[in-house]
């Protein structure tokens, strides 16, 4: 359970979340590539509840920080919430049609969103 609650506080963790998240990331293209599409649509649905649980623990601990930038916007748990799960459908429903590049790109987009936040958070607890 202590690893759930980990992966849940990427802030504190970067290295964990960043590592699941690549790893669900790998493993939904390749998976999708060599045995099936589910793996794919498997990958995209657990980014959208990821995605809800770390608004919802965000918007439980009333944790905010200034909007200077694109990252720390996103960080806002309204916006990543309605700008991830916009992306993460585009995705699920352009993979269930078959375009699979849509899939892809999402999956793609998560991982950079995520290097992005490992970084901020890197630079973030330089400067406290």
């Amino acid at each position: 359970m202590e690893i759930i609650k980990r992966v849940y506080a990427p802030s504190s963790n970067q290295r964990l979340a960043l590592g699941m998240i690549s790893l669900v990331v790998v493993i939904g293209i390749f998976g999708q590539l060599l045995l099936s599409d589910w793996f794919l649509i498997g990958a995209i649905i657990f980014w959208m509840q990821y995605t809800a649980m770390l608004s919802f623990l965000q918007f439980s601990r009333h944790k905010y920080r200034s909007h200077d930038s694109l990252t720390e916007i996103l960080l806002i748990p309204h916006i990543r919430f309605f700008v991830f799960i916009f992306i993460a459908t585009i995705g699920l429903v352009g993979t269930v049609k078959g375009q699979y590049y849509l899939g892809y790109i999402t999956l793609s987009a998560w991982w950079l969103f995520s290097v992005n936040f490992y970084r901020h958070y890197n630079q973030f607890r330089k400067f406290e």
